[in-house]
């Protein structure tokens, strides 16, 4: 029984940090009906060894905290409060999270936006920041 027990929760540990592991990362995001506009957004989610979420939005406006961050299997929701010229106001995210890509929307006030993502591989970076270098090796013509 005590084996059964120790499998068990063996089993558990492992689905609930192969589900941690799922929305886990940073990324790469592209508003709907942006117009252009912003630059580069990044949504970054982690999860510390107790299982619980946190989630930083990055942008040219810089990088605010999520609050009230919750996850559900592949279902995420936070809010971001920014402070502006006007005042602080609250941008609340929802969506979902499968195969390292995101969608979902995020509303204030009465304004609705969708957005979509893409998680970002750290391959990318490594690959950028060697074919930066290698650009320095080479002799000049």
């Amino acid at each position: 029984m005590q084996k059964l027990k120790f499998l068990v929760a063996l089993v558990a540990l492992f689905v609930s940090a192969t589900a941690f592991a799922k929305i886990a990362g940073t990324y790469v995001l592209e508003m709907e009906g942006g117009q252009g506009r912003g630059g580069e957004s990044t949504l970054t989610f982690a999860v510390d060894d107790e299982g619980t979420y946190s989630a930083t939005m990055a942008s040219d406006w810089g990088e605010n905290k999520g609050t009230d961050v919750k996850v559900d299997g592949n279902e995420f929701s936070f809010s971001v409060t920014m402070e502006t010229q006007r005042g602080d106001f609250t941008l609340s995210y929802s969506g979902t999270v499968e195969d390292g890509e995101l969608s979902g929307t995020m509303s204030s006030e009465g304004f609705e936006m969708s957005f979509t993502g893409k998680l970002k591989e750290e391959e990318e970076e490594e690959e950028g920041e060697d074919a930066d270098d290698s650009a320095e090796d080479e002799p000049e013509a």
